[in-house]
């Protein structure tokens, strides 16, 4: 069955609950979003339902053992724009700008303490956004006055377009860094010609990619929805496709189910090769750049 909790962690729990006192109960879970997961979490451990969650917050797998992250992890996203948008790239001062949520309060916290040991390295914006404001001029004027060599803003959906746009048009022009979030459409289609140059952390997923896997999906995805598959659609086939296969031969059992998965290794995926460990997929990272509203490879030689 499918479901939609619109974004709302209380829709969320409602729609669960729904399903769990009618005559087809679920035997597995998959969803979206941080919020989403940690609402219906209680519930679903409660019941001994396993949960795929395409979600970063961190004590998601941490408190509830009948929860599997397929997902980068706040902290391992965060350890690795570090390394790449400061050590790579070699940016001296940093604005950071992140979602008021527990995914954009643990990516920015993480990015930040990495800073305290490293001499020359400066970070000049430090605040938090409110995903229900439209008007974030403020903000941008913040980050123009300080003007960094680079501004990181953590955060997804219509706040994150919003934030883009009004940053460029505030006359920054300073580098813009983000995570895989920035490639969706719904952030696209509001910022526009503004995401042009956006260097951020991604899977490896690719369009392009000639192996049979790739290809497939790709062909398969366009016929049916008319329009090229982003990394979220490949997380959801990947993860619903690792569910079947194991839950299959673990003969409906949770606690088998959850120890099969933890078995996984070296499995293809369309984001590489991918381990299961403790209940979070483990995928590996690239740097990807915006051009023209579409992801490439960044070039670090740049």
């Amino acid at each position: 069955m499918l479901e939609d909790s619109k974004s709302s962690p209380k829709e969320a729990v409602t729609v669960l609950q729904k399903n769990l006192t009618g005559n087809n109960i679920p035997n597995l879970v998959f969803t979206n979003l941080s919020g989403i997961s940690l609402a219906i979490a209680p519930i679903t451990d409660q019941k001994k339902l396993p949960v795929m969650s395409v979600a970063s917050a961190d004590d998601i797998i941490e408190k509830y053992q009948y929860t599997i992250r397929n997902y980068i992890s706040a902290k391992r996203l965060a350890g690795f724009s570090y390394k790449y948008f400061s050590q790579s790239l070699k940016f001296k001062s940093f604005g950071v700008l992140y979602i008021n949520d527990n995914f954009g309060k643990t990516v920015s916290s993480e990015f930040i303490s990495k800073f305290n040991n490293e001499n020359g390295k400066k970070i000049l914006v430090n605040e938090s956004f409110d995903p229900k404001e439209t008007n974030y001029r403020t903000l941008a004027l913040k980050v123009k006055e300080n003007n960094p060599d680079a501004v990181y803003i953590i955060g997804y959906g219509k706040p994150l377009g919003l934030l883009v746009k009004q940053i460029r048009e505030n006359k920054f022009n300073g580098k813009i860094l983000s995570g895989p979030e920035i490639l969706t459409p719904d952030v696209l289609n509001i910022a526009g010609n503004s995401s042009n140059g956006i260097i951020y952390a991604d899977l490896l997923f690719n369009n392009s990619n000639k192996d049979t896997y790739t290809a497939s999906f790709v062909k398969n995805y366009m016929k049916k929805f008319n329009r090229k598959p982003i990394t979220p659609s490949t997380l959801a086939y990947d993860g619903m496709k690792i569910m079947l296969e194991n839950y299959s031969s673990s003969k409906g059992n949770p606690d088998t189910f959850i120890n099969n998965l933890n078995k996984v290794k070296n499995k293809e995926t369309l984001n590489g090769k991918a381990n299961i460990l403790n209940r979070e997929i483990q995928y590996d990272f690239i740097l990807k750049e915006v051009y023209n509203s579409k992801s490439r490879i960044y070039n670090l030689r740049k």
